[in-house]
């Protein structure tokens, strides 16, 4: 009998067509219900185990450690890589890729939403000894992210504001000016310690604080976007001065302050209230060796900007206190 035949012969038989028929529709089931799900979660945790791998290990004690969790909307990772390089070169940064996720839209979310991430973002850097974490998502593939900073006691503001990175048209790395930008929004979550303050470790922020020297010749202060760092920096120099860690601190903040406020600056509304932030923590920082001098910086904060309705609040409370009598 010829193969056509014997084909023929076959093909005449249901049995064996409809035999053939569900065999291949089950073997197609059982690819595709049951073991892709298996190959999916292995290559999921093969990822996994690689992404904890190539962490960098923990060990400097010089540095600030930055934790950067993949970005949402970022399936290929390439966006997550720009921040990376963005810092990891950085004097003074030691930056960790993390493997865990935190995606989250924070302009959009609920407040136990918002309160459930910033809780993981925090656990995150005090599991691993960090000084900050950044995540975010893609706001608009090959153009733009949109980052969040936070440190583990919640820095100034518990709904952290965003900052927007625009990369311009498939972009393979920041600008200077959006290194500088993500940079500067870093080193300004870093020092802030305005909230929780009775459960601050001080000595350690001190430490974190030292660290900071580091960075205090990186930016041009005359500009305002930098005057907006230099007033945090005044303000973590003061909190470390009124929770016991030394008179040094009084006195680099002092400093500080002097010198910032005494450079020439472009006259101008963002620079202005820039400068009347920076005056609102110098005399907050005075007030309670020097309060005349406190009163004559409260005035100048005020006349800079004078819808800095921080400053009439710390006047007042300045006002208020009793003076201290100076032999």
């Amino acid at each position: 009998m010829s193969a056509w035949a014997s084909l023929s012969s076959l093909i005449k038989r249901p049995a064996v067509w409809i035999g053939g028929i569900l065999t291949a529709g089950l073997a197609t089931f059982v690819t595709t219900n049951l073991l892709t799900p298996v190959q999916t979660f292995l290559a999921e945790k093969t990822a996994e185990k690689a992404c904890q791998y190539r962490q960098k290990p923990i060990t400097s004690g010089s540095q600030f450690l930055i934790l950067v969790s993949p970005l949402d909307e970022d399936p290929d990772g390439s966006h997550t890589k720009k921040v990376m390089r963005a810092l990891i070169d950085e004097k003074g940064f030691n930056v960790v890729r993390i493997c865990d996720p935190l995606n989250f839209n924070l302009s959009t979310a609920s407040q136990t939403a918002t309160d459930d991430v910033l809780k993981q973002a925090s656990d995150l850097i005090k599991e691993r000894h960090a000084d900050l974490i950044l995540f975010g998502y893609v706001s608009e593939q090959g153009k733009a992210i949109v980052i969040y900073a936070y440190n583990e006691h919640g820095g100034c503001d518990r709904h952290p504001k965003p900052m927007k990175i625009e990369q311009g048209v498939l972009s393979d790395d920041f600008t200077a000016e959006e290194k500088e930008k993500l940079i500067e929004v870093s080193l300004k979550e870093i020092q802030s310690a305005c909230l929780n303050q009775s459960s601050m470790d001080w000595p350690q922020f001190a430490i974190r604080m030292a660290k900071m020297e580091t960075f205090l010749n990186h930016f041009d202060f005359s500009q305002a976007k930098a005057l907006n760092f230099a007033g945090s920096y005044i303000q973590a120099m003061r909190l470390l001065y009124e929770n016991g860690q030394g008179d040094a601190w009084f006195s680099k903040g002092e400093e500080f302050a002097k010198r910032e406020i005494n450079k020439d600056h472009a006259k101008d509304q963002g620079t202005n209230k820039a400068l009347s932030d920076i005056y609102t923590e110098y005399a907050i920082l005075l007030r309670k060796n020097d309060q005349d001098a406190a009163s004559s910086a409260f005035d100048k904060a005020i006349s800079l900007d004078p819808k800095n309705a921080f400053a009439y609040r710390a006047r007042g409370n300045a006002y208020r206190a009793p003076r201290k009598i100076f032999a």
